[in-house]
């Protein structure tokens, strides 16, 4: 059980990314605490992954400031999207 608080990050490391295991860990725990009344995280993050975590109240900082937002509308779910149907455009 998790005790009410506020968890602060900036995202997944490299080494907390380094393994299927930690991933899941990771996920399950934002995806617990994400639907705990008690608890709130403030993740910043370059990661469409982690910002897909189901329950999560999804903000983007842009140019026009803070704004809520669907994960479907993250500029960077965006940017991986077409990279993902065009990498040579980007390199």
């Amino acid at each position: 059980m998790l005790s009410q608080a506020l968890h602060l990050t900036r995202g997944a490391g490299a080494s907390t990314w380094a393994t299927s295991c930690g991933r899941r860990a990771l996920i399950g725990l934002l995806t617990e605490l994400a639907v705990d009344p008690r608890s709130q995280v403030l993740m910043a993050t370059h990661s469409p992954v982690l910002a897909a975590v189901p329950g999560a109240t999804v903000l983007q900082l842009d140019e026009q400031g803070l704004s809520p937002t669907s994960w479907q509308d993250l500029d960077m779910v965006d940017h991986y999207r077409r990279f993902l149907d065009s990498p040579p455009r980007y390199l």
